[in-house]
């Protein structure tokens, strides 16, 4: 029987589509998801714009294309490391997004099968499950005032099913209302008679139904040269929707604790922070770096240096830097002040040694980023504190960061294969 996981993700919210990553040893599928099992939470609608996503892998035959495995925690790393491979892919594409398998809020649990509650909305509600059409040992089961019987083992569902329906209906009708309205010289319609609608939303609300028919989605019903994906429980419904979708390739397998580092810039919401993650990577080849090109570097800025001159072409990061939008290329090139007053030197785009230019400015910034001490031999020193003004200088740096950041990683990986 084939097996199924959802992984939660971090910054997944808004996704608003469906993904398959293919190319590694097993596809995943990215689907929007309704989290934490909600019942009396549960909303009448939802907007797919605001709806998280999950990872989901599906094992056809488990035991010949499960990986090896001894406990759930070797399982858990594997498909940890498979999704970080995929979604590397993916901030490549997207390098806005924040999107990480590094969860800070878990939404999943296991049920302890002895005891007869079962938990749901985010574990703050437990709720009695009995299978009493399959459990041999359950003689009777029936409500204690009215007497009747259950069909479903999830029995809260016997009594909540219909009135939340009903709700989901009534609130329905209300988009349909209209009214008749008649106004002169008001602010915001003018002069005239009118024929308006009660409520506005977005395109993406859905019902509950329909948000949960995500559950549904799978690798084996996604159709590659389709533009949109059908979400349906295989039957004709009105419920039945469709929603974009993606296709994203990987074909390498990077470096674990380097995609650590980057994946820890990509969750954090300090730019103070990711600069200093995304400074890691090119820290951890310091010393290989400069033996890699035969070249001597004693200082910590040639050592920056001797890592791009190893991993980038200058002609692929002249034409990076071209095709930066504008306020990014006037943020980079331009002296940046820091808290102390001491100035870091712009990116010069003409230099021949472009390579160069780069490492002096990132070297600049890490100086600034790492070091909180006032002054260094009776000296200022240049210096970046956690507020908001100053992280907002380094918004722009993020770019080029997270761009040379994959590059390191990539030449390694080239290397290693």
């Amino acid at each position: 029987m084939a097996l199924s996981f959802d992984s939660t993700l971090t910054n997944a919210k808004g996704i608003s589509k469906v993904i398959l990553f293919k190319g590694l040893s097993h596809p995943i599928v990215l689907t929007p998801c309704l989290i934490g099992e909600p019942v009396f939470t549960a909303q009448p609608f939802y907007f797919l714009n605001e709806m998280d996503c999950v990872m989901r892998i599906r094992f056809e035959d488990p035991p010949n294309d499960m990986p090896e495995h001894e406990t759930s925690e070797e399982l858990n790393d594997f498909i940890e490391n498979l999704i970080d491979n995929y979604l590397f892919e993916y901030s490549k594409k997207y390098p806005y997004s924040k999107v990480t398998s590094k969860i800070t809020i878990f939404s999943y649990w296991k049920d302890d099968l002895d005891n007869p509650y079962f938990l749901c909305d985010r574990m703050n509600v437990q709720y009695l499950a009995l299978d009493i059409l399959n459990d041999e040992t359950i003689i009777s089961c029936v409500d204690s005032e009215d007497g009747f019987g259950f069909d479903d083992w999830f029995l809260l569902k016997n009594y909540r099913e219909y009135n939340f329906e009903k709700y989901i209906n009534s609130l329905r009708e209300l988009l349909k209302k209209q009214v008749l309205v008649e106004v002169e010289d008001n602010r915001a319609l003018g002069t005239g008679k009118f024929e308006l609608p009660v409520v506005k939303t977005n395109t993406t609300m859905l019902s509950y139904n329909q948000a949960k028919m995500f559950d549904v989605v799978s690798i084996r019903d996604f159709k590659e040269d389709k533009e949109y994906y059908a979400v349906n429980l295989g039957m004709p419904s009105t419920n039945n929707f469709r929603v974009e979708q993606e296709v994203i390739e990987a074909t390498n397998y990077h470096d674990k604790e380097l995609l650590a580092y980057f994946f820890s810039a990509i969750r954090d919401k300090s730019p103070l922070t990711q600069f200093r993650n995304l400074y890691n990577i090119l820290e951890f080849f310091f010393e290989e770096a400069p033996q890699r090109i035969g070249a001597s570097a004693k200082f910590e800025r040639n050592m920056i240096e001797a890592v791009f001159v190893w991993a980038i072409p200058d002609s692929e990061l002249i034409a990076f830097l071209n095709q930066l939008n504008t306020e990014i290329v006037d943020a980079i090139t331009s002296t940046q002040k820091t808290s102390s007053g001491i100035d870091i030197q712009g990116i010069n785009l003409s230099s021949k040694n472009i390579l160069k230019e780069v490492s002096e400015r990132v070297y600049g910034i890490r100086n600034a980023c790492m070091h909180s001490k006032k002054t260094r031999r009776g000296n200022p020193t240049p210096r970046f504190v956690p507020t908001t003004k100053e992280e907002d200088i380094l918004k722009n740096e993020f770019w080029l960061m997270h761009w040379l950041a994959v590059k390191v990683i990539e030449k390694d990986t080239e290397e290693r294969c």
